[in-house]
């Protein structure tokens, strides 16, 4: 293989990481607020995949975006939204799980 060549890096790829949030429904509102905290710390203070993927869902949802012309975003806006932070939220933790 000639060292030049462009190599595709496994494992890397934003396909695979668009799947439903968790079902948060059972967490009061104060666990919510817990997780939250202790997803927003830097390292992360969750201590499984399945906590992460309940601190995604709740992030998801508290982290909105703004719009400067005032446009209040609809439901399927809003989704979308969600979705992204979740995927990009979902390729930095398992990223760092497969390479720290």
């Amino acid at each position: 293989m000639n060292m030049d060549e462009p190599k595709i890096l496994s494992g890397l790829g934003q396909c695979g990481y668009c799947y439903p949030l968790a079902d948060v429904s059972h967490l009061s509102e104060k666990e919510k607020k817990d997780l939250l905290r202790h997803g927003m710390r830097m390292p992360k203070e969750l201590h499984s995949d399945e906590e992460f993927e309940q601190w995604v869902t709740v992030f998801a949802e508290w982290n909105t975006y703004s719009y400067s012309d005032g446009h209040k975003p609809t439901e399927d806006e809003r989704m979308f939204e969600k979705m992204v932070t979740a995927k990009y939220e979902r390729i930095l933790w398992y990223h760092r799980k497969r390479f720290n």
